[in-house]
């Protein structure tokens, strides 16, 4: 088998073509909600990618970030959400 070099970038481009087309021909628009506890840059990274691609293809997100957990608070962010 023969290695073959492939673009990310470009099949990312293709992929979220596809994924807002089908979206948009099932009249379906999901949503991503991120709870979001401290604050470790790998993890606010990470959700900043998230969010990202999500508006690159018309999915809604919002992130709930917390400086530390407290129970109540989160509580109230997933009562809230579903």
């Amino acid at each position: 088998m023969v290695a073959k070099i492939i673009s990310g970038n470009q099949i990312s481009k293709i992929v979220y073509s596809e994924v807002k087309e089908e979206m948009d021909n099932a009249g379906i628009y999901p949503g991503l909600a991120v709870i979001l506890v401290g604050s470790n840059p790998a993890s606010i990274s990470y959700v900043k990618r998230k969010e990202i691609a999500c508006n690159e293809v018309g999915i809604h997100t919002e992130t709930f970030s917390f400086k530390k957990e407290r129970k109540s608070l989160l509580r109230f962010v997933i009562n809230s959400t579903s």
